[in-house]
């Protein structure tokens, strides 16, 4: 909200609009979706959490199912984000889709970490990320308040994605010290939903330039079957761990 106003106060009343509005579309799955997965995997964990173990073991599990959901929501709001904005809101809002590919871009990345909060609350150690939180928020305020002339209605952009040079080191530090394994091996656990998202990213645009389809129920049920056909074939060459995903029938 903070930064509605001050985007409103630098940049102009215009630059809050469009803002307020790609918030809004990135909120849908972030909210509804990711912290939907982070309340529910607050509880499992509670449950586990003095058998290391078993709270690998349900992490990985739940890891693995928000991510194969929140990937290709965000790779797909990319996908399809002139054709949502002009299917909604109309012409005017041209500069949205912009922004809104750009804030799920981040999202998306932010995402790797999205099960780090509850086991912070579980263990207590949520200060140890404080920090850099209020680092990474008073980077992009100082974007914003002295980047607006330069950069626009960019500079709160530029300002989220610089904050993430002191964002991934310290929260990939953090998850590895909880999970006691290396931040790249859980990686490779949802490595094969980003090749997916992106495969149905070039789909979708393929569609678009080829085909001049503009129709977004067209692009998304598209985006739909490509996704699900690339998740099926990485799952035949191993490149998804099926039993991983399988196990949550028993948590």
């Amino acid at each position: 909200h903070g930064l509605i106003v001050l985007l409103g106060i630098f940049i102009g009343p215009n630059a809050s609009g469009i803002y307020a509005l790609a918030i809004k579309f990135i909120d849908i799955p972030r909210k509804l979706i990711g912290y939907g997965f982070s309340s529910w995997a607050m509880g499992k964990f509670h449950a586990v959490k003095d058998d290391y173990t078993v709270l690998l073991g349900v992490y990985k599990t739940a890891y693995l199912w928000s991510s194969m959901v929140l990937v290709p929501c965000y790779f797909g709001l990319i996908a399809v984000s002139d054709s949502l904005v002009s299917t909604f809101m109309g012409e005017e809002w041209k500069d949205v889709p912009s922004i809104l590919s750009w804030l799920a871009l981040f999202n998306c990345i932010m995402s790797l970490y999205i099960l780090l909060p509850p086991l912070q609350v579980l263990f207590k150690t949520t200060y140890n990320t404080l920090p850099v939180s209020l680092a990474s928020t008073a980077t992009l305020l100082l974007f914003v308040i002295f980047g607006a002339q330069y950069f626009g209605l960019y500079a709160p952009i530029i300002g989220i994605f610089v904050s993430l040079l002191i964002i991934i080191p310290k929260f990939s530090s953090e998850l590895s010290k909880i999970l006691k394994i290396p931040f790249l091996s859980l990686l490779k656990l949802i490595a094969g939903f980003f090749i997916a998202g992106f495969l149905m990213l070039i789909a979708i645009e393929l569609i678009k330039l080829k085909l001049q389809v503009d129709n977004l129920y067209l692009l998304v049920l598209s985006g739909v079957l490509v996704y699900s056909i690339s998740v099926l074939c990485l799952t035949y060459f191993k490149a998804v761990n099926v039993d991983i995903l399988k196990s949550i029938r028993s948590i």
